[in-house]
């Protein structure tokens, strides 16, 4: 039992960090701006083909970074709750380091350390992210040679997008005013926070993308967050680069269990950890951009798709973001989170991963927490997770047949 001055320290501590969390937003600091696409595909279209020409600022965090360093000299880590506000701080201090090192060698190391690399196993086994978007990629090629593949002919406009999310953060967060505005300084199709989700200007969706946006960016990182930003350690109301991989698996997660996701997506997810690759081995940003075209995207899509690679690194090749690397490999973790969860008879942590930004592997210790109520249980709970029926059908048929050993 930690003693009583142990508590209020960390008490302290974990506000301390969810002061300094809440205004690092490391992506603004390394997304490129709007002009690079125009100048680039202008350039492109008259048969210029010249590698973007990206500066970045030369950022110092001295004041967050020390205070960073303080919390985790003075957090005792051999308290479960300790242990996550000391690994969050180290992460956001990390996170800066690559920031501060955005166009150098230091910045992929940075960028590892967060994120790891395509190449990195899964679980005890030899298989890899790598290994797995690989067999994605076969496989779709496949769909695509037998025209198995519906064509994206539909252009759907930002603003209908915006107003569709809107329309279901009223239902979901009835007493929480969530905006949703449109912005032309986005690479990825949109971005949320706790109280603000972006959509991205001057583009066009698909049909599947509206549902895939609300289940991924509203009903999983913004409700999240929520969630977090009411439980009494402060720690897991933050964005931090530590949950990463299990944010973006969840919410990949949360567009299979609800049929949003489509084969598209299950591409571009998968070209993504490959084109990272691709880079860690040399190419530079045209080969991406024409890898991207090869694919099918569109030329602002292959550009935006080829820039989220190499945002803060080198567009020579070489240096890379590997942030992307999270989506398939953190699906892959919480799909089998789940199905390990039920087939354990924990059904608990099911919803206990919904409560705030964490890791899988944290349920567990947190869960006498959530038992004591010195942590609530999720308040805002997307449509999923409360059928539970249709959710543990789908758990107890890939448990069962997981097991059956069919060849």
């Amino acid at each position: 039992m930690a003693a009583k001055s142990d508590l209020e320290n960390l008490k302290v501590l974990d506000r301390k960090l969810f002061k300094i969390g809440k205004r690092i937003d490391i992506l603004n600091k390394i997304n490129w701006g709007k002009e690079s696409k125009d100048i680039f595909l202008n350039s492109w279209r008259k048969r210029s083909h010249t590698l973007p020409k990206i500066e970045y600022p030369k950022y110092k965090f001295t004041e967050d970074k020390e205070g960073l360093q303080y919390i985790i000299s003075k957090i005792d880590s051999r308290h479960p709750l300790g242990k996550i506000v000391k690994e969050t701080a180290e992460s956001y201090l990390t996170s800066l380091r690559m920031v501060e090192a955005a166009g150098t060698k230091a910045f992929m190391k940075y960028s590892t350390k967060l994120y790891g690399l395509p190449t990195d196993k899964l679980g005890k086994g030899n298989d890899t992210t790598l290994k797995a978007a690989r067999k994605f990629l076969k496989t779709v090629g496949k769909f695509k040679l037998a025209n198995l593949m519906p064509p994206e002919d539909v252009c759907i406009l930002p603003e209908y997008v915006v107003n569709k999310i809107k329309s279901q953060s009223k239902r979901t967060f009835a007493d929480r005013d969530i905006k949703v505005i449109t912005s032309n300084q986005l690479s990825a199709k949109a971005s949320a926070g706790a109280n603000r989700i972006s959509v991205r200007s001057s583009t066009c969706f698909a049909p599947h993308d509206v549902d895939q946006l609300i289940q991924h960016e509203l009903l999983v990182h913004t409700l999240t967050l929520q969630n977090g930003r009411i439980q009494r350690l402060k720690t897991l109301g933050l964005s931090s680069p530590r949950t990463t991989c299990t944010q973006e698996g969840l919410a990949v997660f949360a567009e299979f269990i609800t049929n949003s996701i489509d084969i598209s997506r299950l591409r571009r997810i998968s070209s993504r950890v490959q084109a990272i690759q691709m880079g860690i081995e040399g190419a530079d940003f045209i080969d991406l951009f024409r890898y991207f075209l090869k694919l099918g995207q569109s030329e602002e899509e292959s550009f935006h798709s080829a820039s989220r690679v190499f945002r803060g690194g080198d567009v020579r090749g070489k240096i890379v973001f590997t942030k992307d690397i999270a989506y398939l490999r953190g699906f892959i973790e919480v799909h089998h989170f789940f199905v390990n969860s039920f087939r354990n008879e924990m059904f608990s942590y099911l919803e206990y991963l919904l409560a705030g930004r964490m890791k899988t592997d944290d349920v567990a210790e947190l869960a006498p927490y959530f038992v004591s109520k010195i942590l609530k249980e999720p308040h805002y709970k997307p449509d999923w997770i409360l059928n539970r029926s249709t959710l543990l059908a789908f758990l107890l048929s890939s448990s069962v047949m997981n097991n059956l050993g069919v060849r």
